[in-house]
């Protein structure tokens, strides 16, 4: 499953960290693995076969939220 965000400022690739929650537990944290600049991120999750809520989040490397967003699968 494709997800997008569009961060509170422009930022480049290298310095961008997703961090992805499965019913409020870390799942995954990891760099976005990007290249360039831009305030318009994408990434995807994959299918999401079970049912719950997935959070994602975009941060700095100083973990400063810049984007975040929700996804309920039933």
């Amino acid at each position: 499953m494709g997800r997008s965000g569009h961060l509170t400022r422009q930022l480049d690739g290298s310095q961008l960290i997703l961090a992805v929650y499965y019913n409020g537990e870390l799942v995954a944290n990891q760099s976005a693995n990007g290249s360039g600049s831009s305030d318009v991120w994408g990434f995807n999750l994959g299918p999401l076969y079970a049912a719950g809520t997935w959070k994602y989040e975009f941060t700095d490397i100083g973990g400063n939220v810049l984007a975040a967003g929700q996804i309920t699968a039933h």
